[in-house]
């Protein structure tokens, strides 16, 4: 067999992986539960970061975060199955950690002034301990679920690492900590759940994201589009070098990597597929520009 055959199979297969017919999951009221939770979490992110005080106040940051992560969170266990075989359909187990996730989240958003006041993240009740416990554990889950099990078992290892670091040779030796003590650290403090990526996610993506929504509405992506197809449409390799082009013009305004993900890439991949390029190609030419521009 050939070089050229072996590689026209690999790219059938690639293909075919990358253009899968969505599944029946998000269908029925988990279709209507992702747009109502969807909207009202975008809606508390504007008010937070814009200060509309549309709800009589600003939530207090753990109290915001934890509110995001109760909206978003729990979603991710009716969108994301489990198992191969529960793609179709959303089984009983998903809604019970749907509905736990919520409420442990929830709690420790109405009890985020006194994580802050009482030190929760050191010693605290058993109460919001458990629902710290369960917020860790759903998380990891999620994890496994949307990321794979490979990034689960990673970010396990680093969950875990305070359990026996106190242990351990060298520069990796530091102050171990009990179970309790390390779900409380991860769920209450302000390094791990509640780091750096959830409150730049929550304080400042969410502007980039409604303005990046906003300009593509009005005309703005296209424009960008536009102007990039006649500088470079005509080159070899043209929808590549417009894909690079357009979303460096938008990046230079948007200053977010995200905001190019929703709004160029959705127009740059179906151009690039269009004119013969493979779909996984096309995916991972988007994935090259976005570090570029970032």
């Amino acid at each position: 067999m050939s070089d050229t055959t072996v590689d026209e199979d690999v790219q059938a297969k690639l293909d075919a992986l990358s253009d899968e017919a969505p599944t029946n999951r998000i269908s029925g009221l988990v279709y209507w539960l992702i747009l109502i939770y969807g909207g009202f979490g975008i809606l508390v992110a504007m008010n937070q970061t814009f200060s509309w005080d549309a709800f009589g106040y600003v939530l207090i940051d753990n109290s915001y975060f934890y509110l995001l992560i109760g909206i978003f969170l729990p979603l991710s266990f009716l969108v994301f199955p489990a198992r191969r075989k529960d793609e179709d359909h959303v089984p009983f187990y998903d809604w019970i950690l749907f509905i736990v996730t919520l409420v442990a989240a929830l709690y420790l958003s109405y009890h985020g002034s006194d994580m802050v006041e009482q030190g929760w993240d050191i010693v605290a009740p058993p109460t919001p301990t458990a629902m710290s416990a369960l917020i860790c554990f759903l998380s990891i889950e999620a994890v496994r679920r949307a990321g794979g099990t490979a990034l689960a078992i990673i970010v396990s290892i680093f969950f875990t690492f305070p359990l026996w670091t106190d242990s351990a040779p060298g520069f990796l030796w530091g102050v171990g900590q009990t179970p309790l003590e390390l779900v409380r650290s991860h769920a209450m403090g302000f390094e791990s759940i509640i780091g750096v990526p959830m409150r730049v996610a929550g304080n400042l993506l969410i502007g980039f994201l409604i303005f990046g929504s906003a300009l593509v509405v009005t005309g703005g992506g296209d424009f960008f589009m536009s102007f990039a197809t006649a500088l470079m449409g005509r080159s070899r390799g043209g929808p590549a070098k417009v894909a690079i082009l357009s979303s460096g013009f938008f990046g230079s305004l948007s200053g977010s990597v995200i905001s190019n993900v929703v709004t160029t890439g959705k127009l740059t991949i179906p151009t690039m597929k269009r004119v013969g390029y493979p779909s996984v190609y096309a995916g991972a030419v988007e994935s090259s520009r976005r570090r570029a521009v970032r």
